[in-house]
């Protein structure tokens, strides 16, 4: 890429990541569905079959630069290259409906995936919280509904993240406790489970989420502690390319007149074999399930790239 593009990336990456925190990878593909749908709409340049396809091409191939901690939404803007590709004779309101129901399949599975994890919590349970996402407050209002609240202990990390999760908590009047994810170790010994929302699961089985997750997964395992992950299939990663599970940025900090440079990391990676297992909407999957589910949804997606990257050539796109 060209040196304005590399910047454009670095940009967009760092919004990204703050969209992250605040609503989880759910929201942003819902807004950015919605900004395509946008520029649709009001864009002055090429509208032609054609034209779209370019644009969307570039927007895809900028995108990948961010690989696989935007692996939906990547996902999503292949769903629709295939759909303008197939459908010669396609209008605007056909995009715009097709943006609908990829909107409407995120809601879908994000629904059925709180019906999945419910039976987890036919017991009374104590569960711990440390990571906020969209799919996760919908958990807890459907858990409430159907009477099944669980005790939560949040473990606090990124002040918009545990936000979240407590706005989440009180709205649906949940008894719960707030402990510093460092000193865990101090109530290990009250959870049944612990729940964490993920980001995506790449082809050597590592699991990304939140920051401070890694440290964490590993205390509640050698505490014997079964961990869950949320993590719908639409997010999985199925690049072979080798990439950054985390973005890397250096930042200024200092302690009264002590200045430094402190390495920060967007996310953590961690081993499948390190969980119970991932929920998702086709349900709680173990490390041998959840194997089995990505290599199927890995084959469609390699026809989908090799088409790609025959609509770049012939569009003349590098």
């Amino acid at each position: 890429m060209s040196a304005i593009d590399r910047e454009l990336v670095e940009t967009v990456n760092r919004q990204l990541l703050v969209l992250d925190r605040e609503g989880g990878s759910d929201a942003i593909a819902t807004d950015v569905a919605g900004a395509i749908a946008r520029a649709v709409q009001e864009y002055e340049g090429d509208a032609s079959r054609e034209g779209l396809l370019r644009e969307l091409l570039l927007l895809h191939d900028v995108l990948l630069e961010m690989r696989p901690r935007v692996a939906s939404i990547i996902l999503d803007i292949q769903k629709l290259l295939l759909h303008v590709h197939q459908s010669p004779n396609a209008t605007q309101d056909d995009v715009l409906r097709f943006l609908q129901d990829l909107t409407q399949a995120r809601t879908d599975r994000r629904q059925q995936v709180a019906r999945v994890a419910a039976g987890l919590f036919v017991e009374p349970q104590t569960l711990l919280l440390h990571s906020y996402s969209t799919t996760l407050e919908m958990l807890l209002r459907h858990l409430a509904e159907i009477r099944r609240k669980p005790r939560v202990i949040v473990a606090q990390q990124q002040e918009v993240r545990t936000r979240g999760i407590l706005r989440a908590l009180q709205s649906a009047s949940y008894d719960y406790t707030v402990v510093s994810e460092y000193s865990l170790s101090h109530m290990a010994h009250e959870l049944s489970c612990a729940l964490f929302a993920g980001l995506t699961i790449t082809l050597d089985e590592r699991i990304v989420l939140s920051p401070g997750s890694a440290n964490l997964i590993e205390h509640l395992r050698s505490a014997g502690i079964p961990t869950y992950v949320i993590l719908t299939t639409n997010k999985w990663s199925y690049w072979t390319e080798e990439t950054e599970t985390a973005y890397r940025e250096e930042r200024e900090k200092s302690i009264g007149d002590l200045r430094f440079r402190k390495q920060v990391f967007s996310h953590d990676p961690v081993p499948l074999s390190s969980i119970a297992g991932i929920i998702t909407e086709e349900g709680v999957l173990d490390a041998e399930k959840t194997r089995e589910v990505y290599e199927a949804e890995r084959e469609v997606f390699q026809a989908t790239e090799e088409l790609i990257v025959s609509l770049e050539r012939d569009l003349g796109i590098e």
